[in-house]
């Protein structure tokens, strides 16, 4: 069975040899990730890990998985103050800029909710203001938990 994710990864070589099976990838962060189907998860990938000795001080995002033949970006990050509104920005558009100059192979494949972000910790963020329009305008929420399926 041909596995559209893994050949992408291994097609990309800043991340090449860093697939993982299921929601390996996640480590201790799988738990904030309900599949409802686990064999629909084609691999998962630790991006940030893998850029890691390459951007060092990037913004890097952190995961990436494909569940039901769709990509799911993903990061777990602290939702406690506009600060880190400021950071998933940066985040995103990291990962934006990343996708579209040195991944151009998982770029070509479907998405699904293509950014996610999952509050580590307790979310207090306002519920409106310029900081959460920024926030929407890139198309991120933060929620407690991924549910897929």
């Amino acid at each position: 069975m041909s596995n559209a994710f893994r050949t992408a990864i291994a097609a990309t070589p800043d991340v090449a040899g860093h697939w993982q099976i299921s929601l390996r990838a996640l480590g201790a962060n799988s738990s904030r990730v309900a599949l409802a189907d686990t064999s629909k998860c084609n691999g998962s990938l630790d991006i940030d890990t893998a850029l890691a000795p390459v951007q060092r001080n990037a913004n890097r995002w952190d995961y990436a998985l494909m569940y039901d033949g769709r990509v799911v970006y993903l990061e777990v990050h602290p939702a406690a103050s506009g600060a880190n509104i400021n950071e998933m920005i940066a985040k995103v558009r990291w990962l934006q800029n990343w996708l579209t100059t040195r991944a151009t192979a998982l770029r070509a494949l479907p998405t699904r909710y293509p950014f996610i972000w999952v509050a580590s910790g307790k979310t207090n963020l306002l519920p409106s203001g310029a900081p959460r329009t920024a926030l929407a305008d890139a198309g991120l929420k933060p929620i407690s938990h991924l549910r897929l399926g």
